[in-house]
């Protein structure tokens, strides 16, 4: 016969467990990745800065319809924010890994590169 004093969470597998969860939970964000998007906040923002001063100046100086100008603004920033940023940072961050790897180093996340 037994007598259960703890069970589910107040357990110590259950203290491992919440553990585990906090950890996953916890910003993950290595220093490249920070950066990279610190560099795509900024031309998100000149990007916006510079698309509504020439929507202003296409509406107000030159006359034209605003349809036409948010078409054109609209395409402006689709163009200018990078698309591709993602794929290319992970490519960087595996490529990094394998050269890590190469010198016997463990890379478990490639945030940590």
């Amino acid at each position: 016969l037994a007598l259960a004093k703890k069970t589910g969470l107040d357990t110590e597998m259950g203290e491992a467990a919440a553990l585990v969860h906090a950890a996953s939970e916890r910003d993950t964000q290595g220093v490249f990745e920070s950066k990279i998007m610190d560099v795509t906040e900024v031309v998100i923002a000149v990007t916006l800065f510079i698309t509504t001063i020439i929507l202003l100046v296409q509406i107000y100086a030159r006359g034209k319809s605003t349809e036409d100008v948010l078409l054109m603004a609209l395409s402006l920033i689709i163009a200018a924010v990078p698309v591709a940023l993602p794929m290319v940072m992970q490519i960087t961050l595996a490529i990094g890994a394998r050269k890590m790897a190469d010198h016997k180093a463990i890379v478990t996340h490639l945030t940590a590169l």
